[in-house]
């Protein structure tokens, strides 16, 4: 079973997500690249 987004990891970008919707505040391209990190980061925790 894929456990990449369940619980926790899901949460926190579900949090992330709401505060630039809720504060409209712009993305930038260094924030989505630490989110690609960090999504890189449980991948191979979980995985390997």
């Amino acid at each position: 079973m894929n456990q990449l987004f369940y619980g926790d990891n899901l949460e926190v970008l579900r949090e992330h997500l709401a505060a630039f919707a809720r504060f409209r505040s712009p993305v930038k391209w260094n924030i989505l690249v630490s989110y690609a990190f960090i999504v890189g980061a449980v991948f191979f925790a979980f995985k390997f």
